[in-house]
């Protein structure tokens, strides 16, 4: 039997509960999250508005006159004791194709100014086996754990107002794909030609808390092959960030 997980909760609001899980971040744990998540809404689809998890939280947006905090706290508890004994590892992975490049990755040259070659930047990103701790910052946008330490780089001081959709990058322990385009802080190493945000598709994302991704590299044929773009208006200098 696996542990179970402690949690404390806190009304922020008259139709808000914010729930902490008591555990180190961890695959397991997102997916216990995401498990939960969609336990609630499955279980009271009438009376929860929305649930909003993240890396070690829930918010739980209510309907008050239909459901108290007490019946979603014991809702909680039980699907933790019940996904703490049945959970497994038979995630499905999502396979993110990308081309890593100078072109489309603008900081690549901070990997080469440490000694890391282009080769062993993309081995070890492609090696590694991520999953998703998060979502937000943009629809679509999943928050990817399990960088290699070796690739972890801080945020730009001074973000780029803009960043092409596609863009694989990384900030401080996370990998992401930026599925539209935005402005940005992390670091630019290559570009998915996939569409990781369709409005009118079902499910609108191939991501969910606790699901696995892999990327795995492909050529600059590939990725045109694949429906990718290479923007020519990405910005070249320190002068864009």
């Amino acid at each position: 039997m696996t542990k179970t997980i402690e949690f404390d909760w806190q009304l922020v609001s008259e139709t808000s509960l914010h729930i902490h899980f008591d555990a180190p971040l961890s695959r397991t744990l997102s997916q216990t999250i995401g498990t939960i998540a969609q336990v609630l809404l499955s279980q009271h689809n009438d009376s929860i508005m929305n649930v909003t998890p993240s890396h070690n939280t829930l918010l739980i947006d209510y309907l008050p006159y239909r459901i108290s905090p007490k019946v979603l706290i014991l809702s909680i508890d039980s699907a933790i004791r019940h996904t703490s004994n049945t959970q497994t590892d038979k995630t499905h992975e999502v396979v993110l194709p990308a081309y890593y490049h100078p072109e489309v990755g603008l900081d690549i040259h901070q990997y080469e100014d440490k000694g890391l070659s282009l080769a062993q930047l993309i081995e070890s990103h492609t090696q590694a086996s991520y999953y998703v701790s998060a979502l937000g910052f943009a629809p679509g946008f999943a928050f990817l754990a399990g960088l290699p330490r070796e690739l972890t780089l801080p945020r730009l001081t001074t973000p780029r107002v803009h960043v092409p959709k596609g863009t694989v990058a990384i900030a401080e322990q996370y990998s992401a794909v930026y599925p539209d385009d935005s402005p940005g802080g992390w670091n630019l190493i290559g570009r998915c030609p996939l569409a990781l945000f369709q409005p009118q598709a079902q499910p609108i994302t191939p991501f969910s808390i606790g699901g696995q991704v892999r990327f795995t590299s492909i050529s600059r044929k590939q990725f045109l092959d694949l429906g990718g773009e290479l923007s020519s208006d990405t910005p070249h200098s320190n002068s864009h960030r």
